[in-house]
């Protein structure tokens, strides 16, 4: 199988990337972003597989050949409202960069885009700029929708809610407080959502390849994977009980 991995130098993109080069799975990963992702410590063989392109987010059209021929697009990218420096920017990266992206993984003729959002993610929340909560949850659900209105064959969204980016202390992008609170709530290790990531990837190809994806949950069901005929939303507490099957 062969990815493209938009946001690979993110915690959780890390780990995806990671992850993928270790798997015999997996022949082929195409990395986009403004930088490389950092490989120092993969063992020779997973680097082999890796291919590496930069690129801004508000002109992708230079690498979309790149792009084509492969299973799945997988998009990790995030920041928060402090290193984006602003509402305004935070909602660019966010919401109008991923929808750059899927537009340019379907213009590929990728068939499944696979995309990290958050728990409570609502495009219909009433926000305000002056108060972030609001404003995130409405802006990973424009998000969303933004990856929604591709047509592509399947799109996987997956509602962390605390993750644990197993960052160590004196990393860049440590935050004291969300050390503290995985002490205290039950964290996702980013691990283990791009372990789930890779296996949703993996269990969706064969029928993706055989022209329909498996079906998802219907709206209401608690089992905390919900969607449309193209859609699946996995929910912070069936991403848990999966990755423990895994």
């Amino acid at each position: 199988m062969k990815a493209v991995v938009f946001g690979g130098t993110g915690a959780t993109g890390r780990q995806l990337v990671q992850q993928l080069c270790a798997s015999e799975k997996w022949t082929k990963i195409t990395t986009i972003g403004r930088r490389e992702v950092p490989v120092d410590e993969f063992p020779d063989d997973c680097k082999s597989k890796l291919v590496q392109l930069t690129a801004s987010f508000e002109a992708l059209d230079p690498v979309k050949s790149s792009m084509v021929e492969h299973d799945v697009c997988f998009h990790c990218l995030g920041t928060t409202r402090a290193l984006a420096g602003g509402a305004d920017t935070f909602v660019k990266i966010e919401r109008d960069f991923t929808a750059a992206a899927a537009a340019a993984a379907y213009e590929a003729g990728i068939p499944h885009f696979s995309v990290v959002s958050a728990q409570g993610a609502n495009p219909n929340a009433r926000a305000v700029e002056w108060l972030h909560p609001t404003l995130y949850v409405k802006t990973l659900g424009e998000k969303e929708e933004a990856c929604k209105k591709q047509p592509f064959r399947l799109v996987s969204v997956f509602r962390p809610g605390m993750l644990d980016r197993l960052l160590p202390k004196g990393d860049p992008g440590y935050r004291w407080h969300e050390n503290l609170a995985k002490k205290v709530l039950s964290a996702l290790p980013v691990s283990d959502l791009a372990r789930m990531m890779i296996a949703d990837a993996e269990k969706q190809a064969s029928a993706i390849a055989a022209g329909a994806a498996e079906g998802a949950a219907a709206k209401g069901s608690d089992s905390g994977c919900v969607g449309g005929a193209n859609t699946k939303v996995y929910e912070d507490k069936m991403i848990k009980q999966l990755v423990a099957s895994l």
